[in-house]
């Protein structure tokens, strides 16, 4: 009886949070996001106002995807990404090549922090404005 109870609460917290996630209105985060990056990383050092780009290809409710993409050495980087977004304007990033970007978004603007340790140790910050 009581592992039946404990799952019978289980099973009335998914439902309690499918329903919350099922009301939320997300904001949309579709299209061209331009932006500036501050970093600092082991090779470079300070690097200040770097543009980047972000384009959302897509989103279903909390959930998207999409890509960045930025001049390093002359050379153009792109990494794809997907996300998701809290009602609260809470952003998670998982990056393609590694790392997890975590973000906010507020009064149509996108900041974005990102942190990697090792080796190739760095800290990054991206203001975004949509286009």
């Amino acid at each position: 009886m009581r592992k039946m109870l404990i799952v019978l609460a289980i099973v009335m917290s998914f439902a309690m949070a499918a329903t919350a996630f099922a009301g939320s209105s997300a904001p949309n985060l579709t299209g061209k996001w331009k932006g500036k990056m501050q970093i600092h990383d082991k090779t470079r050092g300070f690097v200040a106002d770097e543009v980047v780009t972000m384009v959302i290809t897509e989103q279903k409710d909390l959930v998207f995807y999409g890509e960045k993409a930025w001049t390093q050495n002359g050379k153009e980087v792109k990494e794809a990404f997907s996300g998701v977004i809290t009602p609260d304007g809470d952003i998670y990033l998982a990056e393609e090549v590694d790392g997890v970007t975590i973000g906010k978004h507020k009064n149509g603007a996108i900041t974005f922090y990102y942190l990697e340790g090792g080796p190739t140790r760095m800290a990054i910050v991206q203001e975004f404005v949509k286009q």
